[in-house]
């Protein structure tokens, strides 16, 4: 029996409108990114950075960005610090 990951086969599809009628509802395409969205895409054009506010959530769910784990140190005194990076499609949406 082979297992498959869920998020990794997943196809993204256009969401269906909720409510009185949803039967009916035409799909709507996913929104484009915000003015906030470019903006924090925009100051990862540069290389990666540590974020801690903003709508980071939103740009990594969407994969405009990605979480990276960079290690410093050696031994005890290593450490891990999460930054995040532009993606490729982060990248076409702000050019």
């Amino acid at each position: 029996m082979q297992l498959s990951d869920a998020t990794r086969d997943a196809v993204p599809q256009p969401y269906r409108i909720r409510g009185p009628g949803a039967a009916d509802a035409q799909l709507r395409p996913r929104r484009g990114p915000r003015a906030e969205e470019i903006t924090l895409m925009r100051s990862l054009v540069a290389g990666p950075r540590a974020i801690t506010s903003g709508p980071i959530g939103r740009c990594v769910k969407r994969d405009w960005c990605r979480a990276v784990v960079v290690e410093e140190g050696e031994g005890a005194g290593r450490r891990s610090t999460v930054v995040f990076a532009l993606t490729d499609m982060g990248r076409a949406l702000i050019a």
